[in-house]
């Protein structure tokens, strides 16, 4: 059964007398984290067969695998990586 469900059980239970009033209190709620629902990344495996796929010499190879290391080394996001110039660079 859910927490919320229980205590919520409880709480009636002890309006109606059944049981002791502290013990809805007792049950603790579910712990929700800030950023627990955001999308996580692709593991390092996919990543590595991500650059594996654009290995090669030509320079749209090139500048794939060097936009695919950006976001995955550094985090950097797709739109400021489409939007970097030469001259972004120190």
């Amino acid at each position: 059964m859910i927490p919320w469900s229980l205590r919520s059980f409880f709480r009636y239970a002890s309006s109606r007398g059944w049981c002791a009033a502290c013990i809805a209190e007792s049950i603790d709620a579910p712990r929700l984290y800030t950023y627990e629902n955001l999308p996580q990344g692709p593991s390092w495996e996919e990543v590595g067969k991500l650059l594996a796929s654009v290995d090669g010499t030509s320079p749209v190879q090139t500048k794939s695998r060097c936009k695919i290391l950006l976001c995955a080394v550094y985090g950097f996001r797709v739109g400021e990586v489409c939007w970097m110039r030469l001259e972004d660079i120190d």
